[in-house]
């Protein structure tokens, strides 16, 4: 069976500039619908941004409406007075509250994809919090390669992780138990800074450690790039190492590290990307909101006319591995 393409409500709801007052939830949901409502793909990865009241209009009428959620993003309902953020806890940090506020948020998160039969929930691990920069990645990306900063940056990151990586597996350990039990599996999403978590190795360390566990990768093909760019993980490593464990992608185009584009409008190689990860359960679009309802139509186009030939090179190329 193949996966069809789906969309994150991340495009669909239009991002309210810092200046104006937040639109009442009844207009930010009925905003949402008319977005999706024209590209035509009638699956759904809803995301962070939505807080409760308007996750709570939006439910009756997506189902209403012949929309099936493949997906949920951690942290979801934003909590409440808190940025949307993925990253608005950590569950790898080193204090043993800030990391039991990141279980219980999460384990809401997973409460959540329960009640609404949806079967996995995307998950960032974590940041290694005193090395945090959020330049040093990209500009590395945008010189071409490991830059003597960045160099720096990974060897401070090899001293730290570690201990950062311990305090995700207890929190993994606690959060794992009550996925088993609710019939949702995490999946792990490879981040965009060095100082994030996990990292390639790391991921292999984690899916090696909970083997058995509801637990499996999402591979992000923006993150990925930027990475690869900067002189770290080739972009191709993560699907050829962690394909078996492959639980969805964020399918988003990039031009250097600028990503969350439509496919087609930046500079990856979608028919040989799509050939590494077609057989992947979810496939969806991660797209920006500032991209126009053409533009996010003609890459549902771009990648639905390429697919039916990725996924049978995909095939090809896993039968003959066996």
């Amino acid at each position: 069976m193949t996966a069809p393409l789906a969309i994150s409500t991340v495009w669909a709801q239009e991002k309210t500039p810092p200046d104006q007052p937040r639109p009442p939830a009844a207009q930010i949901a009925q905003g949402i619908l008319e977005r999706l409502e024209v590209v035509g793909p009638r699956h759904l990865e809803l995301e962070y941004r939505l807080d409760r009241q308007t996750l709570g209009l939006l439910r009756p009428e997506l189902k209403s409406r012949g929309f099936q959620v493949v997906s949920l993003h951690n942290y979801i309902p934003t909590p409440e007075g808190l940025r949307a953020s993925g990253d608005a806890f950590n569950l790898a940090h080193l204090d043993p509250d800030q990391r039991a506020l990141a279980v219980r948020h999460a384990q809401a998160s997973l409460e959540l994809a329960a009640d609404m039969e949806v079967g996995a929930l995307v998950v960032h691990l974590g940041q290694i919090t005193a090395i945090l920069d959020k330049k040093v990645t990209p500009d590395a990306a945008r010189a071409g390669g490991l830059t003597p900063e960045m160099a720096a940056h990974l060897r401070q990151r090899a001293a730290l992780a570690p201990r950062h990586l311990d305090q995700a597996c207890f929190s993994l350990e606690r959060l794992l138990g009550r996925a088993e039990k609710l019939g949702v599996a995490i999946a792990l999403e490879n981040r965009n800074h060095a100082a994030e978590l996990p990292d390639i190795a790391e991921t292999g360390h984690l899916l090696a450690r909970f083997a058995g566990a509801p637990i499996g990768f999402w591979f992000d093909t923006g993150h990925a790039n930027t990475q690869a760019l900067a002189g770290l993980a080739p972009l191709a490593d993560w699907p050829r190492l962690y394909g078996d464990r492959l639980l969805g992608c964020h399918l988003h185009d990039a031009i250097g590290p600028d990503d969350h584009m439509p496919p087609g409008l930046g500079q990856l190689d979608w028919p040989a990307l799509l050939a590494m990860v077609a057989h992947a359960p979810r496939l969806v679009l991660e797209v920006r909101p500032s991209h126009s309802v053409r533009e996010m139509a003609d890459a549902v186009r771009l990648i639905e006319g390429l697919l039916p030939q990725a996924r049978a090179k995909s095939r090809q190329e896993r039968q003959s591995s066996l």
